[in-house]
């Protein structure tokens, strides 16, 4: 029996990943049915190998999202645990007849209910660790998809951590509650009148230092640990708690039941200082109260009524007029039902020099610290480093006065004309002494020819 055999090379092309491999068989002579078999299951073989080959290319393809926000959990729809961090949007709510209270969170993208049972709600009004509209806070929980209903249990109450609470700021609301919205708030309020509802209970209540009527609203999980019945009209309270919005008026959300005190026998008024820059709009002179300007401020518009207070019963030695900006710095106080920002030290920024007083160099000592008009003569220029010291005198030639011109300003000047000996100049300058001025603003200066 004859054992000759006949190599021949196959190529095989896999199915997935479309590479090339060349496969040698031994092809059997017509007596051999033993080499036969054997070279078919070599076939197989080599098929088998190209299979595993493609289902393992196959594997390193499949990757696994991972969730870590709402927007993977709503995407996933899985029953899944995990931890949450965001913020508590809309108002929570807490239902009497499925002892349920809910509220949502935000993490930036997505929402989604958290929902906390009974027990666990009352011990968390308890320590007042709530969650209220605006607060940051983290949530571990489990995502439970029910009845197409995806939400989140909170079932301990060391599962919820407060992160960021708003900043408590001890302001009156007299003028500035929308300079504090979505934060928090300390006021003495005086209960006016008592609205009961299903969810909310609304009082209208009169700050005491503004006399300004608002709303504080107690949403009806607060009563769970605190019987807020006892509360009635006149009383005076000590209220802290979110100033933010409810049905489209401005009003005051408490923070947990603790929220409420008894005013105490004397409310101390925290003096704030603060930095504003005004536009005196008008003077009006109230003997020794002192000097009220009617103003705007310049950064928002607001109307202010500024007092800036006599010394020793006399006039400042500058008092602005209309048109004059300030830099000031002060404190709001409330004057029967207007708040009126009281002027501890200004700083005169920009003058409107075409209503300054004029007047003559031999005069100037009368008006030292304030801003006047002057007309004269250049007499002398001395260069200075980056500057220019220039020597004014009267038309006698008598008087004389000197002020320092910084070069940029110097620059501006000479657009109007020349500076040089005996050339006439008029311009406006705040007095510092007897024989020197300051120059106030170059473009008011006129170079006469």
């Amino acid at each position: 029996m004859s054992n000759n055999k006949i190599s021949e090379k196959i190529e095989i092309k896999c199915p997935e990943c479309s590479k090339k491999f060349k496969y040698e068989i031994s092809k059997p002579d017509s007596n051999n049915g033993a080499s036969g078999i054997l070279s078919i299951l070599s076939i197989f073989l080599a098929f088998a190998l190209i299979g595993t080959l493609a289902y393992y290319n196959n594997v390193k393809k499949v990757s696994v999202k991972k969730i870590s926000t709402i927007a993977d959990v709503v995407q996933s729809k899985k029953n899944i645990f995990m931890h949450i961090t965001g913020k508590v949007s809309g108002q929570p709510i807490y239902d009497m007849k499925t002892k349920v209270f809910t509220f949502i969170l935000d993490d930036g993208t997505g929402n989604i209910e958290v929902r906390c049972p009974d027990k666990i709600i009352r011990e968390l009004i308890k320590m007042g660790n709530i969650p209220i509209v605006g607060f940051s806070v983290g949530i571990r929980g489990d995502i439970v998809n029910e009845e197409k209903n995806l939400y989140m249990k909170l079932e301990k109450i060391d599962n919820l951590f407060i992160r960021e609470r708003p900043v408590i700021t001890l302001n009156s609301v007299g003028d500035v509650m929308r300079k504090n919205m979505n934060f928090g708030i300390k006021i003495a309020v005086r209960i006016d009148s008592i609205l009961s509802g299903n969810h909310i209970t609304e009082y209208l209540v009169r700050e005491l230092k503004s006399n300004k009527l608002l709303k504080v609203i107690v949403p009806g999980y607060l009563n769970l640990d605190k019987d807020f019945d006892k509360i009635k009209a006149g009383d005076k309270l000590e209220v802290v708690g979110l100033l933010t919005e409810y049905k489209n008026e401005i009003c005051i959300l408490p923070f947990n039941p603790m929220s409420f005190k008894p005013v105490p026998k004397k409310i101390k008024q925290i003096e704030v200082v603060e930095e504003k820059i005004i536009i005196v709009q008008k003077t009006k002179d109230f003997g020794t109260k002192g000097i009220m300007f009617l103003t705007t401020e310049k950064d928002t518009g607001n109307k202010i009524n500024a007092i800036l207070w006599k010394i020793n019963g006399k006039k400042p030695d500058y008092v602005p007029g209309p048109g004059d900006v300030l830099k000031c710095k002060g404190i709001m106080k409330m004057y029967k039902t207007n708040s009126e920002f009281i002027i501890s030290s200004m700083n005169v920024i920009q003058v409107n020099y075409k209503s300054v007083i004029q007047t003559s160099i031999s005069e100037i000592g009368n008006y030292i610290g304030r801003f006047v008009r002057i007309s004269g003569i250049v007499k002398n220029k001395k260069d200075q480093k980056n500057k220019f010291e220039l020597f004014i005198s009267d038309d006698t030639g008598n008087q004389e006065i000197s002020t320092v011109i910084e070069l940029a300003d110097f620059l501006r000047i000479r657009n109007n004309g020349l500076l040089r000996k005996g050339t006439k100049i008029d311009f406006v300058a705040k007095v510092l002494t007897k024989k020197s001025v300051e120059l106030y603003n170059p473009e008011s200066t006129v170079v006469k020819k």
